[in-house]
């Protein structure tokens, strides 16, 4: 049965399940549509993606709600403020009536409208490529500061998957995105290691598609991964 879409009040118009909701599985061999019921729109507002965020989601280390949110929230303004990251997202707690629960985490995604990489001129290709290096070395810069400083560390940075070129509404210029809202922090080095040899080999394979650029955010990466374990080595 599928859910329903939550109830809130606080968000003053109704949601509706998206068609970003929608995933396709092989089922008997056939190839079938999923409802997952985790996705949903305003029903007059098609500018954001809300997902409500279960408990299954929350912080690894953080079993309250409040907290959660509030680190989620500082953890999203760091990267964008001081690693010149764009964030469209925004982190709120409100009631859902068909909820259990007397308050819950939504997570708001601006939407981004692709730009359509056939169209773009050199100059705008060019830009890019450009920036999109300067995010892979803001990302390499975020967890080498994690290392040295410690601290909660957002998990899932690492995965090109979670960023899109395009623009936000009332954008005039194309720029790179970061959109995954899933409030997915951690301040275990153990963890801290797994997510640094999976931006390692990331970046790998950014540099087998883009070439030698990308070699020092790899060799820097990888000077990363030595420091991470002879820190975790040395506290056996």
């Amino acid at each position: 049965m599928e859910e329903k879409p939550p109830q809130v009040p606080a968000f003053k118009e109704s949601l509706t399940r998206s068609k970003f909701d929608d995933r396709f599985m092989v089922l008997d061999e056939e190839l079938v549509r999923i409802k997952m019921g985790k996705l949903f729109e305003f029903e007059k507002d098609d500018r954001y993606i809300v997902r409500k965020v279960a408990p299954s989601m929350m912080p690894r280390e953080e079993t309250d709600l409040f907290a959660a949110a509030a680190g989620t929230k500082r953890l999203f303004r760091e990267l964008q403020e001081k690693y010149n990251i764009s964030i469209p997202i925004e982190v709120v707690i409100a009631q859902d009536e068909n909820s259990p629960r007397k308050s819950d985490m939504f997570v708001m995604v601006e939407r981004i409208h692709p730009a359509d990489q056939h169209l773009l001129t050199p100059e705008e290709q060019l830009f890019s490529e450009k920036e999109y290096f300067v995010i892979w070395n803001s990302i390499v810069s975020y967890y080498e500061d994690r290392v040295k400083n410690g601290g909660d560390f957002l998990e899932d940075l690492g995965d090109k998957g979670q960023y899109v070129f395009g623009k936000k509404s009332g954008d005039l210029e194309n720029h790179w995105h970061f959109i995954d809202g899933d409030p997915f922090y951690s301040n275990d080095r153990e963890y801290l290691l797994e997510v640094v040899e999976g931006l390692y080999d990331e970046l790998e394979n950014l540099e087998k598609e883009n070439g030698s650029n990308y070699t020092p955010l790899v060799n820097r990466c990888e000077i990363l991964k030595e420091a991470l374990v002879d820190q975790l080595e040395s506290k056996k």
